[in-house]
């Protein structure tokens, strides 16, 4: 087995989790991958142990416990499912088509370490007027239904409650000059590249240098490569930084501001932008808030990576350009992909 570092399922404050937490009865980890090995470590901290595992794809054994057909959960007895993998809404769907009823619970976010304060009934609490309100401003019912269960499998974290995965509701268009902030997925920028065509152009900010590399590589594997620009900055509040000078060392990421780089490199155009910046949406937000209210550029920016960003970068959103009408997308089987596509509407 790989080696996880075991997260403490105890210092997640939501009440579903407590109540397994205080009497699992006789439950079975459904996923064998790194995922399922992370919980079989969270759940062994706490003093549990599952009955067995539960996989489609693979037999024999794995931490000393069987690998079964999901199928197998009704024939178990189970008292409760956890789904610990990337397609935790499917695996739910099958076990009740199968005809279980007991309870499913996702750890998939929380073993991985990085879910905890989505799944905070008390932070959740406390920010329920800003919820209320960030969910009166999206402009569809599928949205608004969208953000809805959303915040119900945050706090069932019953894969069954989340939305079914849509489509992208707003893409780069012909001839757009667009920009991407965080290049996580080559894939999505070689779509980008191909969306805008041969008249568009595509700038990617990405600090990382390691998945910079690996985004280097895949557009010089494809002929889309030379529609997209790589910058090796962070975006943020600053403006245009002083990078290192010869025979300086630094270890902080240049930082542009994104108004800057409009006005400056852009000409003062900028037609799209997809920011996935997870440690500082607001930042790079207002960074941009000249070219947002002047260009109004469509948007599409994650709410996924802090749990308050679900409510509070709508709001900052309408904020910064009245005009926009926001909707919800969420493309994922668990707590990823949560995204609101802005558009003026006049």
């Amino acid at each position: 087995m790989a080696n996880h570092a075991a997260v403490d399922l105890r210092q997640v404050h939501n009440p579903t989790l407590e109540r397994f937490l205080a009497g699992p009865g006789r439950f079975a980890v459904y996923g064998t991958g790194d995922t399922g090995e992370a919980a079989l470590a969270a759940l062994a901290q706490v003093g549990l142990k599952p009955h067995a595992f539960l996989d489609s794809y693979r037999t024999g054994q794995l931490g000393g416990l069987e690998i079964l057909a999901p199928e197998q959960a009704v024939d178990l007895a189970l008292d409760a499912v956890v789904t610990a993998g990337p397609f935790a809404r499917d695996m739910t769907a099958q076990l009740r088509a199968d005809g279980f009823e007991a309870r499913v619970l996702d750890l998939s976010g929380l073993v991985r370490g990085h879910a905890a304060g989505h799944h905070d009934q008390r932070a959740r609490d406390a920010a329920a007027d800003a919820m209320a309100f960030a969910r009166s401003l999206l402009c569809d019912d599928g949205s608004r239904e969208r953000f809805d269960a959303v915040l119900a499998y945050r706090a069932s974290l019953d894969p069954g409650d989340l939305p079914p995965a849509t489509p992208p509701l707003g893409q780069p268009e012909p001839g757009d000059r667009a920009i991407q902030v965080g290049a996580a997925d080559p894939e999505a920028t070689l779509a980008c590249a191909e969306a805008v065509g041969a008249r568009g152009r595509v700038h990617v900010f990405e600090p990382d240098e390691r998945r910079r590399s690996e985004l280097c590589e895949a557009l010089e594997a494809s002929p889309l490569g030379a529609r997209v620009c790589v910058h090796g900055a962070a975006c943020g509040r600053a403006g245009r930084a002083r990078t290192a000078q010869e025979g300086e060392e630094s270890t902080r990421p240049v930082v542009v501001g994104l108004d800057e780089f409009v006005w400056e490199d852009l000409s003062g155009r900028v037609d799209w932008i997809r920011l996935s910046a997870g440690g500082c949406p607001h930042e790079v937000l207002e960074g941009a808030s000249a070219s947002l209210r002047e260009r109004r550029p469509r948007l599409a920016v994650d709410l996924h990576h802090r749990p308050e960003d679900l409510w509070q970068l709508p709001i900052r959103l309408r904020e910064l350009v009245p005009a926009y009408g926001l909707r919800l997308g969420h493309h994922s089987q668990g707590l990823d992909d949560t995204v609101c596509y802005a558009r003026a509407t006049r």
